[in-house]
């Protein structure tokens, strides 16, 4: 496994990693927002190649300061979700494949149903890309949503960090993903 630009404990060899405290908010209750201090602030890369493909190509606007920060939320950011909860009515899987290229589906479970059930794709800056379920009524067990790699216009998005955010109810949950074309 290959990694880069990340804060790894115990070190990693590959370009741009550390291994530092991130300095989250409350990592032990979920807030994994970073502090105005935090050594991932602008540690993270605007650019990167890997194996001749194009991972990450990021302008300018679409980060917060001087390069993009390490970790699923940029440092002054609004959030996408102000405070991130998983509760225990609902599971919610990594998407598959992960990186993707050009379609992933994303997985989770719902222990009872539910009328009011949402699924959102945004871009690291936290902008909405597409709705996948909105307000939908769903029964108790398994779902399974693909996403196309695809905006609400039907154009397809750019290789990037995606965050997916599943709300159900006054819960909800955010994920990253990333798609290389």
């Amino acid at each position: 496994a290959n990694a880069f630009y990340s804060d790894i404990q115990g070190g990693w060899a590959g370009e741009g990693n550390i291994d530092t405290d991130p300095l989250f908010v409350d990592s032990a209750n979920g807030d994994f927002h970073l502090q105005e201090n935090s050594p991932c602030i602008d540690a993270g890369t605007a650019y990167f190649e890997w194996q001749s493909d194009v991972i990450i190509d990021l302008s300018p606007d679409e980060y917060i300061g001087v390069a993009p920060d390490m970790g699923a939320y940029e440092f002054g950011m609004q959030g996408i979700i102000d405070d991130i909860q998983i509760p225990v009515n609902k599971t919610v899987i990594q998407n598959y494949p992960n990186p993707f290229n050009p379609e992933t589906t994303i997985t989770f479970s719902l222990s009872r149903n539910y009328n009011n059930v949402e699924l959102n794709i945004y871009n690291i800056k936290g902008e909405l890309v597409r709705k996948l379920l909105n307000n939908k009524v769903m029964n108790i067990g398994k779902h399974f949503i693909r996403w196309d790699g695809k905006n609400k216009e039907g154009k397809e998005v750019s290789s990037n960090v995606y965050l997916y955010t599943l709300r159900v109810g006054d819960n909800s949950i955010s994920k990253k993903m990333l798609l290389v074309r």
